[in-house]
């Protein structure tokens, strides 16, 4: 996937919310360069493994492939809200998803998870890179001039410039667009189950009342 592309391509995002005890996770799908919503898929489920930091993906990785896989057609980029290889182990959740999918991916935090870096330049499109080990894992980026960096690693197959290229490409504002959109997704869907959850109680409540 090179950078000649960003006139033609369709791009993803995934996103987990939790409501209680279960978790939703929403793939957007997105034309570009007009960001129209051509797709929205869901994944329902109980996480079957605890957060732990650094172990994202056995938590939150089947629920993912789960809605993503849903979709009609096939990403050629995809978004992902947890870290690629800016990762104890260079295996984050966007690693994760990006072998199992075959789908170049691009992990998005917005607190740096391991590493040392030096705050980017306050403008727009400014970067540090994030280095472990003397190994240079991913970056720092200033996606909109004034606020917080996002901190930005590949899954597997794009280099860490390139990653900064399609994040700074697909910001209208701070997190990208299609993450923006996946993550306001599942949350409007957990507010519709919550709503039927409190209609199911005072239902239940006014059938057991005397």
């Amino acid at each position: 996937m090179n950078q000649t592309q960003g006139n033609k391509i369709q791009v993803a995002g995934v996103d987990v919310s939790y409501f209680e005890d279960l978790g939703i996770a929403c793939a957007v799908l997105l034309s570009f360069p007009d960001f129209q919503v051509l797709e929205k898929k869901f994944a329902w489920g109980k996480p079957r493994f605890p957060y732990i930091p650094g172990f994202l993906a056995w938590r939150e990785g089947g629920l993912c492939l789960g809605a993503v896989g849903k979709l009609k057609t096939k990403p050629d980029l995809l978004f992902v809200d947890g870290a690629g290889t800016a990762h104890p182990f260079r295996f984050g959740l966007a690693t994760f998803l990006e072998e199992r999918l075959q789908i170049p991916t691009i992990g998005v935090t917005k607190k740096r998870f391991v590493g040392q870096y030096n705050p980017a330049s306050p403008e727009r499109g400014s970067y540090s890179p994030i280095i472990l080990n003397g190994e240079k894992i991913g970056a720092a980026v200033r996606t909109r001039e004034g606020v917080r960096e996002l901190f930005i690693s590949p899954g597997k197959s794009l280099s860490i410039e390139e990653a900064i290229f399609w994040t700074l490409l697909f910001s209208k504002y701070r997190k990208p667009e299609p993450l923006c959109m996946a993550h306001q997704f599942s949350r409007l869907a957990f507010k519709e189950r919550g709503k039927l959850v409190d209609h199911q109680k005072r239902e239940n409540h006014f059938l057991k009342s005397p």
